[in-house]
């Protein structure tokens, strides 16, 4: 898979590797047919704890995403998706809705942490009515973070704080220091820095993923 993605072709794959060209075609084609979580997840149940988010790649030139779910250390679904709206994104993750179903019938995972994509949420929504969605951390602080490194040395103080609420013991803690972050960044902040130190602040009403 590695030299089909410079093109190399079925039948160079052949003459290094044996068999024939027809042999290296069905592999590579294939490879879409075979179910992910039945191939991941041999023992045990399923987790219920998830992680998903679309990794961005290009297919013969034209932008597509690639719908990933994850949980308990294994790839759990991978399936291509032509855009980022909700019905799309619904479609791809409709896939590994209905292979994990093949395995556990009544499947329905508690938490599915994403970025803040509406789309990702409400692809999730509609296929797992009663999950939690948790927002992720990182994805805030790389707003802050890219419109903050001209703030020098406050810079460094801002990344502590808000660093600092990150590693709360408790959702109580979690809430006490993003509002004294607030705080702080309306008295010390300004533009787009404030703006998006306070959105973050914002959201303490959201369990965010650790």
């Amino acid at each position: 898979m590695f030299l089909r993605r410079f093109g190399v072709p079925c039948w160079a794959l052949a003459r290094v590797f044996g068999r024939d060209a027809m042999y290296w075609h069905r592999q590579e084609i294939g490879l879409g047919r075979f179910s992910v979580v039945g191939t991941t997840v041999r023992r045990g149940k399923l987790p219920v704890q998830l992680l998903a988010d679309e990794h961005h790649e290009r297919c013969d030139g034209e932008k597509v995403y690639v719908a990933t779910t994850v949980g308990a250390g294994c790839c759990l679904g991978a399936e291509v998706a032509e855009g980022a709206d909700a019905p799309t994104l619904t479609k791809a993750y409709r896939v590994f809705q209905e292979e994990a179903r093949d395995g556990e019938p009544d499947y329905a995972p508690q938490t599915v942490s994403t970025d803040g994509w509406k789309s990702t949420q409400a692809a999730w929504k509609e296929l797992f009515p009663t999950i939690l969605i948790i927002l992720c951390y990182l994805p805030a602080w790389l707003k802050i973070r890219d419109r903050g490194k001209h703030l020098g040395q406050q810079f460094g103080e801002l990344s502590r704080k808000v660093w600092h609420a990150y590693h709360a013991l408790s959702p109580r803690g979690l809430r006490q220091r993003l509002k004294a972050l607030r705080i702080w960044a309306g008295r010390r902040l300004s533009g787009d820095v404030r703006k998006y130190t306070r959105e973050l602040c914002d959201k303490y009403k959201v369990e965010f993923c650790k």
